[in-house]
């Protein structure tokens, strides 16, 4: 499977999670939205350091998402 499929694969169940868990969702967005503020460290910084955790929990979709964002950046 492509890291491209399996995002999107990850994108429909967490879009059906949201559904389900709207409040959850509004506070994750929220503290993303947050985290991601240019302080001490820059967004780009901090993306770096989230994706060296998702590498070391082997959690893939995060290891997707934070590489999504570092290209985007």
């Amino acid at each position: 499977m492509s890291w491209t499929t399996f995002l999107n694969d990850t994108m429909g169940r967490i879009g059906a999670l949201q559904k389900e868990t709207p409040e959850m969702f509004a506070g994750f967005n929220a503290m993303s939205k947050a985290a991601k503020k240019n302080g001490a460290l820059d967004e780009k910084t901090k993306e770096f350091i989230a994706l060296g955790i998702g590498i070391s929990t082997r959690c893939y979709s995060c290891i997707g998402f934070h590489v999504k964002s570092l290209v985007r950046l």
